[in-house]
């Protein structure tokens, strides 16, 4: 399985998946590392989908982020720094949605209600100073959108 890819594994039901490396404040998800001593890229399992089977997803280290998070480095000092992908875009249709705002705008005051049922599952390709990452947008138990990501390097002046 190439890293940036998720997939359902439901013969992983049931079975060890390593070790828990991360839990998420939405829903039951957590994290699972099948070798967590290495620090090459290596399968991760992600639990608490409604139809119990682990997502497999490969990468060198992972996390979750709240979608305050996300604001916090996309609309604060970074903004701009980064690629505008498929999770930034079904991003904006939830905040939309649920703070009535548009794209390029923080929720600002209703975040805590994107918090409650929204979280970025982020899978570096480098256990350290990753250039590179995949972001899975997890909304009301779903994947909703994965983006292969890059920091830009921006001219000084900007």
């Amino acid at each position: 399985m190439p890293f940036g890819t998720m997939a359902r594994v439901c013969g992983a039901k049931g079975k060890p998946l390593g070790n828990l490396v991360g839990t998420s404040s939405v829903g039951d998800f957590k994290i699972y590392d099948s070798a967590p001593a290495g620090v090459a890229v290596r399968k991760f399992y992600l639990t608490g989908f409604a139809d119990a089977c682990p997502r497999q997803f490969m990468a060198a280290t992972a996390v979750f982020g709240a979608p305050s998070k996300y604001e916090a480095l996309h609309y604060g000092e970074d903004k701009g720094s980064f690629i505008y992908g498929a999770t930034d875009a079904a991003y904006d249709k939830i905040k939309e949605n649920t703070c009535g705002v548009p794209a390029g705008e923080p929720c600002g005051r209703k975040i805590r209600k994107i918090d409650g049922h929204t979280t970025f599952l982020s899978a570096y390709e480098l256990a350290e100073e990753s250039e590179r990452w995949t972001d899975f947008l997890i909304h009301n138990g779903s994947v909703v959108a994965t983006a292969l990501k890059t920091k830009q390097t921006l001219p000084a002046d900007q």
